[in-house]
């Protein structure tokens, strides 16, 4: 089950395929979306391992699990969900809810400001059902319907959630949905909409994040690629509804349920930034790199969320890592938010290549993925520098596999997936500025300011020893001035 792998691209359909000379060629002029963010939907809850008798619970911060997420995993996006029972009645808030898939919104907060000390600082929350009172027959699951008369208190709710988000994290929601699968009648917490109510809602909840969360982003609808126009039309025929909708997002599945490996094309890019925001069920880790390839190279996604990490990426009994950790990693750790994604061929359909360049950093990234079942000779072209080629095998993952120069040749093993990487390797954004504050310590060699919206404030690169102090713009009231960031190089 693949969310956006293209069908008949499996590896049990190309076990005869050959490879020979392969050229690889960019184009760095011709650019296209713009990276936000590769990340995971957070069930993180502490594994247990077995020691004679008894089952030893490991402290995840002693290993330092957050920052593996963060800086070798590289992930810089994660999704949560708003626990319907976050606001059990009119005017009341509660933190500690269990009523949501796995994580109290408290529980969530904290997981978000462990994940911020290690640098993550993207976080986005879907809606898998409005509060149980507001809806049809007061029950959560079911796919029951929010009642229209609640349409504006529930969206004051959102609002008071990130506003609640930001007090414990010092950080602005990056995004929130208003709904989850809206098509699909689920036995967990869920809500169905016809594109005209979700329409409506969003016309509603629009105006309040802009005067609440000016920083936030709506996506919008989070139903399935194939699917895409569904809701999305309705809203495009809608002046007030457009405007209020500042992201698509689409999942990669054919039914909520089981991946759909064509579900990435029917998505179109359009004038707003598209993100695969959930897809599951990847049991070949070239799989995954595939769909991922897909949904960047095709729909132009600008962010890949997958489902929960636990499980998936990781062992959940034990810690360990899954091949499906490594064949993300090659994307998610070397590709950066705000980096570009550039034109890149391949003379052989079976190696694909997706490439992208992010100014801020100085980095030049190439992914290539070889579905040929013998090794390959890449000639490179349109590449300058040198790159360093980290490499996964069905045998050794992550591999450091020396270096090639961006007009040389390297030999790729077969059935792998290679990654060329020129640059410093830089995690996620960081520093956070702290609140009323007028400096702040940074851990790097340098740094740049940069408004919310990415455009830069300070056109020239600034050395800093670590650990040194900064001075960051503020008002009188002590407040950043057009939220100015700190971008750690």
């Amino acid at each position: 089950m693949r969310g956006c792998m293209r069908a008949g691209l499996g590896l049990a359909f190309i076990a005869a395929l050959q490879a020979g000379a392969v050229t690889v060629t960019v184009t760095h002029t011709t650019e296209y979306q713009t990276i936000e963010g590769f990340g995971f939907f957070d069930n993180i809850t502490p594994w247990t391992y077995r020691s004679g008798p008894f089952y030893i619970t490991i402290n995840l911060d002693s290993i330092d699990f957050w920052g593996t997420l963060a800086n070798d995993l590289g992930a810089s996006m994660v999704r949560f969900e708003v626990p319907p029972g976050y606001y059990p009645s009119a005017g009341t808030y509660n933190l500690n809810a269990q009523d949501g898939l796995s994580l109290t919104a408290a529980q969530q907060f904290a997981h978000a400001n462990k994940f911020k000390a290690k640098g993550l600082n993207r976080f986005i929350y879907t809606v898998w059902s409005p509060p149980c009172w507001m809806k049809v027959g007061d029950i959560c699951n079911n796919g029951t319907a929010l009642e229209s008369q609640y349409y504006g208190e529930f969206s004051d709710m959102l609002v008071h959630f990130g506003q609640e988000f930001k007090t414990t994290t010092n950080l602005d929601l990056y995004g929130i949905s208003p709904q989850n699968e809206s098509k699909w009648v689920e036995p967990y917490n869920s809500c169905v909409y016809t594109p005209t109510q979700l329409r409506d809602l969003v016309k509603i909840l629009g105006p309040k994040v802009d005067v609440g969360l000016p920083a936030t982003r709506i996506y919008y609808a989070e139903h399935m690629g194939w699917d895409f126009g569904y809701f999305e039309n309705t809203v495009r025929s809608d002046a007030a509804a457009l405007a209020a909708v500042d992201r698509w997002s689409f999942h990669g599945y054919s039914d909520g349920v089981a991946a759909d490996p064509n579900s990435y094309t029917g998505v179109t890019a359009t004038d707003k930034s598209i993100w695969m925001t959930e897809t599951s069920g990847f049991t070949n880790w070239l799989d995954m790199a595939m769909d991922i390839h897909n949904c960047l190279y095709h729909a132009k996604v600008s962010a890949w969320v997958h489902w929960a990490i636990a499980g998936n990426f990781y062992d959940n009994s034990n810690g360990n890592k899954t091949d499906l950790w490594y064949a993300a990693k090659h994307f998610y750790r070397y590709i950066r938010p705000d980096a570009k994604m550039v034109a890149a061929t391949s003379s052989d359909a079976n190696v694909a290549a997706s490439a992208y360049t992010h100014t801020g950093n100085s980095t030049q990234t190439l992914v290539l993925i070889n579905r040929n079942t013998s090794a390959a000779t890449i000639n490179l072209s349109g590449l300058s520098g040198t790159f360093t080629i980290y490499q996964s095998t069905g045998i050794t993952k992550d591999q450091n596999a020396g270096t090639v120069s961006g007009s040389g040749s390297f030999t790729m093993p077969a059935s792998s997936i290679v990654t060329l990487y020129n640059g410093n390797i830089t995690n996620t954004i960081r520093p956070q500025i702290a609140p009323a504050t007028s400096s702040k310590m940074v851990n790097a060699a340098s740094y740049r300011l940069h408004t919310l919206d990415g455009r830069s404030v300070s056109s020239v690169d600034r050395s800093v020893a670590p650990g040194a102090v900064i001075a960051v713009p503020l008002n009188a009231d002590g407040k950043m001035i057009n939220n100015v960031r700190v971008i750690v190089k």
